[in-house]
Order: C-alpha cells, then sequence, then structure tokens
C-alpha cells in the first residue's frame, strides 16, 4: 500500500490495519502542483492479525 505523507488519516488506517511502513518515496508525486512524498507500507502473512 501507498499513502502521501500529509495524508495522517490514511496511514493510521493501514497502521490500524497491521500494516507495517517500509520506506519512503521521495518527491514521489505531484498533487496540486506542489511535489510530495509518498511512504509505502507491507503486510506479509504471518504478521496478519489472528482477530479482529
Amino acid at each position: 500500500a501507498e499513502t502521501d505523507t500529509r495524508n495522517m488519516a490514511s496511514a493510521r488506517v493501514l497502521e490500524k490495519l497491521g500494516f507495517v511502513r517500509e520506506g519512503t518515496l521521495r518527491e514521489d508525486c505531484v498533487v496540486n502542483g506542489e511535489v510530495s512524498d509518498s511512504w509505502v507500507y507491507g503486510l506479509i502473512r504471518r504478521e496478519l492479525p489472528s482477530c479482529r
């Protein structure tokens, strides 16, 4: 999964679901004429929450 670093709500949702932030893509995209970074998240089977 990937989210804009300015979108803290999306980052919280991913982390609440068990995703782990694995890195930052610097100057990855342009939003409204402004260059922005993105966070990359990963989730592997053994890290899946057993009950939610």
